[in-house]
């Protein structure tokens, strides 16, 4: 992903609105027989990293916004793994460089960021748990 153009190949493929579209139904309709908690986390947070990697060039801000992606990743900002948040929120991040993602940040991510920022507690245990 970080090679000159190592993500040139998604694009235009329809794969980030299918991250998109996964990350979205993971919460009511993954079945717990089929993943562990610990595969469910693993795999969202694989999901954000690859919209976060793709977020860093235009093309992929522009797809991940037009699939409604600041309203899907908004809602692990309050996962219980702080690996999955930190992705959640350098993907953010990176779709805030575009005007139209601040606007999508600002109507969906603010409660949630705000509560983040806010709480001691999980800044401490992210902080512990990633840098340790």
């Amino acid at each position: 992903m970080y090679a000159q153009n190592g993500t040139r190949d998604v694009f235009g493929a329809g794969i980030l609105g299918r991250v998109v579209g996964l990350l979205d139904r993971i919460p009511t309709d993954l079945d717990p027989n089929i993943l562990s908690t610990e595969e469910t986390t693993e795999l969202v947070r694989q999901a954000l990293r690859l919209l976060w990697h793709c977020g860093n060039d235009t093309k992929g801000r522009n797809e991940v916004l037009k699939a409604d992606g600041v309203r899907v990743v908004t809602q692990f900002l309050s996962d219980h793994d702080p690996r999955v948040r930190e992705a959640t929120v350098c993907t953010l991040n990176v779709v805030a460089l575009e005007t139209k993602g601040k606007e999508e940040v600002l109507k969906h991510s603010l409660e949630l960021l705000a509560n983040l920022l806010h709480s001691k507690k999980k800044l401490l245990i992210f902080t512990k748990q990633v840098y340790s």
